[in-house]
């Protein structure tokens, strides 16, 4: 690629990034592309790290080769996604799910390292965030979608079945990895080479689309405002009839989402003040006296006790509840008078049973190997006789993905669901819970 080339391919970005801009509801997109992003573009060679188009540290990417087989059209669509790929917070997204984490070494770029053995799960991310933008982007008639790009029947191509979740890329990716398992581990070269061509068959290649990172001088405050932007001129009167609400709901602020193991640790203080507001004083009348002294006046104890329901169906997975038993562990040695109960469960209750420091972690772990849909009715029944014996649980905590057939009744003083996978507010729960969308 010669100087000559390279600067008709970047004319080419251009011309799209105008046009874009003169779409009624690609306005705001383009907008922020031309702010934002358009200064850091760069066309590259033979870069393996970028096969079709990315966002990097460096520069926004494009590969001469499959930029010169785009038409105008289609151009003018990959912008828009690259664009839409910064603004959602895509990146960050990554690094919320546990894929990835922050370039330590450079604390002030907003930029990634992806984790080890994260692999097969960046890879669904990054095809679900693209069917999730492309799905906007093609209800709003922005372009022309280029070849292979992921769409919704990507996912029923991968998942054997029809997507009918919440429309999330979060919810998307969590339904993915219920459904698609990793490759496996310690192939041969050949056998390697053999399965990325059938998946390649199977699923459009997302080369690169899911952003690496973030052209420095543009951090979370900017992305916020790109955002932002974008919706507010989605949603404005500038928008043809029937357009232009897919991308205004795209561009929705995230709901904020705490990590799970405050809101364990929160159950464990809550219980072991209510356990103390209960416990009742003794008074021992002076006229005993043993020879040790008076017997001053002191606290009959009450126990706490708490319930944790972990569903451990594909979307969230067996090692998921582990992690929590193995906190709930020190929690127990933090607030030894509180007791926990734990469950997990597919569409059947996977295990249960009151966890005691030291917990044999072999049998735990071999009791969560199974998988399967999602019903939580034989846990909370597990729970209720549990709680027979014991009396009422000070706390019940369900961490899940919300996709039950119905919510079983519960049997607590306080009911806590930890949302893993839907942006929404999940209804018709009984017991008035306390709705806490979390990070798996």
């Amino acid at each position: 690629m010669n100087d000559n080339q390279k600067k008709k391919l970047l004319e080419k970005i251009t011309d799209a990034g105008v046009a874009l801009a003169f779409e009624p509801a690609g306005t705001g997109i383009g907008s922020q592309w031309a702010a934002k992003l358009k200064p850091h573009v760069n066309v590259v060679e033979n870069d393996e790290s970028c096969p079709t188009a990315c966002v990097t540290t460096d520069a926004v990417k494009f590969d001469a080769t499959f930029l010169q087989s785009l038409t105008p059209s289609e151009t003018l669509f990959l912008v828009a996604h690259e664009t839409s790929h910064v603004a959602l917070g895509h990146l960050v997204q990554t690094v919320e799910l546990g894929i990835a984490q922050y370039d330590s070494t450079n604390p002030d770029v907003l930029s990634i390292v992806g984790i080890p053995g994260k692999e097969h799960e960046a890879k669904l991310l990054g095809i679900a965030q693209d069917v999730f933008i492309n799905e906007a982007l093609l209800g709003a008639k922005l372009g022309k979608l280029p070849d292979k790009g992921c769409t919704v029947n990507t996912l029923r191509e991968l998942g054997r079945e029809s997507y009918s979740g919440e429309w999330t890329s979060e919810a998307m990716y969590f339904w993915l990895l219920a459904r698609v398992p990793p490759p496996p581990p310690q192939q041969s070269q050949s056998q390697s080479q053999s399965q990325s061509q059938s998946q390649s068959q199977q699923a459009p290649a997302t080369g690169g689309c899911s952003p690496k990172g973030l052209p420095q001088g543009i951090g979370k405050v900017e992305v916020e405002q790109m955002r932002a932007a974008i919706r507010e001129s989605a949603l404005s009167g500038g928008r043809l009839p029937g357009q232009g609400t897919a991308l205004a709901d795209m561009f929705r602020a995230p709901r904020a989402r705490v990590d799970w193991r405050s809101i364990l640790r929160d159950a464990f203080e809550v219980a072991d003040l209510d356990a103390t507001d209960r416990s009742e004083r003794s008074f021992a009348r002076a006229a005993r006296r043993p020879p040790g002294g008076i017997i001053m006046p002191g606290l009959i104890g009450t126990q706490a006790r708490i319930a944790v329901i972990v569903d451990v169906s594909g979307s969230v997975g067996p090692k998921w509840c582990a992690r929590a038993a193995s906190y709930i562990e020190s929690l127990q040695e933090d607030y030894p008078s509180v007791s926990c109960w734990l469950a997990s469960h597919t569409d059947e209750c996977t295990w249960n049973g009151w966890l005691k420091p030291g917990q044999d972690r072999a049998t735990l772990m071999k009791a969560l190997e199974r998988t399967g849909g999602t019903d939580a009715t034989e846990a909370y029944a597990l729970c209720a006789k549990a709680g027979e014996s014991v009396g009422e649980f000070d706390v019940l905590i369900h961490f899940t993905d919300c996709y039950l057939p119905s919510w079983p009744a519960h049997k607590a003083k306080r009911f806590v669901v930890g949302v893993m996978a839907r942006s929404d507010t999940p209804e018709k729960i009984p017991g008035n819970p306390r709705i806490v969308h979390v990070t798996p």
